[in-house]
């Protein structure tokens, strides 16, 4: 039997007065909030224990509740939305727009969990009627949240009229995530198995263990290791089973321990490394100037003072570098040849002392 931190319980049909006493004697949970102040029938009621963890309310309507919880043992943090949805078409839409509102500004794991009364496809009603407009409002909705149905291991549909003549099924209740989820608690399960209600329970474990990873972060230095381009497609080859984000989150979390490797192994150290070669490089460049000024000093020596082709040629080059080919005169204009360049000097600086 698993440990049970947080328990929600929907429509109990137990009047203010008598709450307290009964989750006191049926429940084994410390601690307990409804919405029975926005709802006359306390449509939902949260419960935990205190040993494992921390619950705050934030907010409670009608047709949920959402607050902050922290698990003791593992010191994580998350935001808990539950949710039970009217039958009307337009409270249900009051109740998105609500969690519209609150999915603005979280940073975190977010689980928004309960009875929606919405459908993603015509598919998870069977005897049912599904509306196109409900569908589709419903996809937006999960879309501008940033949510996603959590992968599930048993159980299809959540609601059963258990009627044999005319059996009814839909999934109605669901278990959304966002992508802080998917990527901090990879190990977290979730089931839908049946009893003798007609809705299905809603079971999520999750490690008994801190398993919180950062978010996946790209070094752009990664790309320049040859290994990368061949270690992104290995990564990417392997198809995945789920929603588009889940198996995102699965091809980056298998990439990540690969480019930890390339991080280790190849640009590890990289400040002190750059400082080493550094100065491996500018004491190599001082020995190699060292060395050409010895050897153009020797070839000078050996070769300036003996009449050969190289005396010359040091001459010639020397001359060049020392003759003025072309110069701008005070006007302007370029003066060329040695007469001219002689011309313009002599007239400048006859302006500038004057003559005798």
């Amino acid at each position: 039997m698993n440990k049970v931190d947080c328990g929600v319980i929907m429509e109990t049909h137990i009047k203010p007065n008598f709450v307290k006493i009964t989750y006191k004697r049926v429940f084994s949970f410390s601690s307990l909030k409804t919405n029975y102040e926005s709802h006359h029938g306390g449509r939902i009621w949260l419960l935990w224990n205190l040993v494992s963890v921390h619950v705050k309310l934030l907010e409670k309507g009608a047709q949920y509740l959402h607050c902050s919880l922290l698990h003791h043992s593992t010191q994580q943090t998350i935001w808990l939305t539950v949710v039970y949805a009217f039958n009307r078409a337009n409270e249900r839409i009051d109740l998105l727009n609500k969690l519209n509102a609150i999915s603005i500004g979280l940073t975190g794991p977010w689980l928004c969990v309960g009875d929606f009364n919405f459908s993603l496809s015509s598919d998870e009603r069977v005897g049912c009627i599904s509306q196109e407009r409900d569908i589709q409002e419903f996809r937006d909705w999960l879309h501008t949240c940033s949510l996603e149905d959590h992968p599930y291991t048993e159980g299809v549909y959540t609601w059963h009229n258990k009627q044999h003549l005319s059996s009814r099924w839909a999934k109605l209740d669901r278990l959304l995530v966002n992508l802080a989820w998917f990527l901090g608690l990879t190990a977290s399960v979730v089931v839908f198995p049946s009893g003798i209600s007609d809705y299905a329970h809603i079971l999520l474990t999750t490690p008994s263990t801190s398993n919180y990873h950062w978010a996946f972060r790209y070094l752009n230095y990664s790309a320049i290791s040859p290994k990368f381009k061949v270690l992104v497609a290995k990564s990417w080859i392997t198809p995945r089973v789920g929603s588009q984000i889940f198996s995102l989150f699965s091809h980056l979390s298998n990439l990540r321990h690969d480019l930890k490797h390339i991080h280790h192994t190849e640009f590890n150290g990289l400040t002190i490394r750059e400082k080493t070669l550094v100065q491996e490089f500018v004491q190599l460049k001082n020995a190699k100037l060292k060395m050409l000024a010895q050897k153009a000093k020797i070839q000078y020596l050996k070769l300036s003072d003996s009449n050969t082709r190289y005396f010359y040629a040091s001459i010639a080059a020397r001359r060049v570098q020392n003759t003025i080919g072309t110069i701008a005169d005070v006007r302007g204009i370029v003066c060329l040849g040695q007469e001219n360049v002689a011309q313009a000097f002599l007239t400048y600086y006859q302006d500038l002392l004057g003559t005798s």
